[in-house]
């Protein structure tokens, strides 16, 4: 059985993709920054970082990404939503020509719609019976 993963994302600029505080690939084109999101709990359990820091420790052994002055890195834009859609029904025509089964690489994050499965789908990225294209014929 051949399976393929694939993603929406058109860079590395995820938060903490490849681990906490750790590796940003130093030869990616320049990401974008966002104000990092707060926490989803609720208090007491929900303890904010201090955003007035220039950066926040622990680091990894690569270059570091980390949350500065509480701003987050985040995907570029570089993309609009029709090329994000056009992506989108390309990986999926080409898997289902190619492979046996397929998966998005990941469910969900806090900043990347297009690193997330719920809100590409709520984006209707995903969603095959919102557009009906035909590729690869």
């Amino acid at each position: 059985m051949w399976a393929g993963e694939w993603a929406l994302a058109t860079d590395v600029c995820a938060f903490w993709l490849n681990g906490f505080n750790d590796y940003r690939d130093p030869y990616a084109h320049e990401c974008a920054w966002v104000q990092c999101p707060k926490s989803y709990m609720p208090q007491p359990y929900g303890v904010d970082f201090d955003r007035t820091l220039p950066t926040i420790g622990p680091f990894g052994v690569s270059p570091p990404n980390t949350p500065e002055y509480g701003m987050c890195t985040t995907d570029s834009n570089f993309f609009g939503d029709d090329q994000v859609q056009e992506l989108a029904d390309c990986h999926m025509a080409t898997f289902d020509k190619t492979m046996q089964a397929q998966f998005i690489w990941n469910f969900r994050t806090e900043l990347e719609p297009r690193w997330s499965y719920l809100e590409a789908y709520d984006k209707g990225w995903l969603n095959r019976n919102k557009k009906n294209k035909t590729f690869l014929q």
